[in-house]
C-alpha cells in the first residue's frame, strides 16, 4: 500500500474505512530511479471471518480489500460514499 495505514471510521464491529496518506516514494535502484508522488487512497475493508491458520504467527485477523477511492480535495464526499457502498455490502 506504500504508506502507513491508519483507520479513519469504523462502520460496524467487521466493516472499516481506512487510509493510506499521500507519499513520494522513489522507483528505480542505485540512484537512477524517478520520485513519483502517490496520492491519498481510502479503502473499504472486510474482516474475514475464517481463522487464521496456526503456523501463522503474530497474525490475529485479515482483511478483504472491497472499495479503494482516491477523493482528492472531496475527501469528506469520498466518505460518504464509501459508507454507502458498506450499506450495500
Amino acid at each position: 500500500m506504500g504508506n502507513r495505514t491508519y483507520v479513519v471510521k469504523w462502520i460496524d464491529d467487521k466493516t472499516l474505512i481506512a487510509k493510506v496518506p499521500s507519499c513520494n516514494v522513489l522507483c528505480g535502484a542505485r540512484g537512477c530511479g524517478m520520485v513519483y508522488p502517490f496520492p491519498t487512497k481510502y479503502y473499504l475493508l472486510k474482516i474475514d471471518p475464517e481463522p487464521i491458520p496456526k503456523e501463522w504467527n503474530a497474525w490475529t485477523g485479515r482483511l478483504t480489500i472491497t472499495h479503494e477511492m482516491t477523493c482528492g480535495r472531496q475527501w469528506k464526499d469520498g466518505i460518504k460514499q464509501l459508507e454507502e457502498l458498506a450499506k450495500t455490502i
